[in-house]
């Protein structure tokens, strides 16, 4: 076998061993600080609002939504709401 290829694929292998997990600590993932509101789980129409007036706020004032207790009425029978 050629030096440079065994040499090569050497060095490819130590630098691939080298890569590898880090000591850092693992990072804490937030849990969310709200929840969905009733009124946007009671129609399309409080969805719409509940959405809107989420996303109004700042990336610094939002905050992380829980959407466990959000559940949609099926089916909903209200007439779709033109987006503004």
């Amino acid at each position: 076998m050629n030096k440079t290829l065994m040499i090569s694929v050497l060095a490819a292998a130590s630098l691939l061993a080298a890569c590898g997990g880090s000591d850092d600590e693992p990072v804490a993932v937030e849990q969310p600080a709200g929840e969905v509101s009733a009124s946007a789980s009671a129609s399309s129409i409080g969805l719409v609002a509940y959405l809107t007036e989420w996303s109004l706020g700042t990336a610094d004032t939002q905050t992380q939504v829980s959407i466990a207790s959000f559940a949609p009425p099926l089916p909903d029978n209200t007439p779709p709401e033109a987006l503004k």
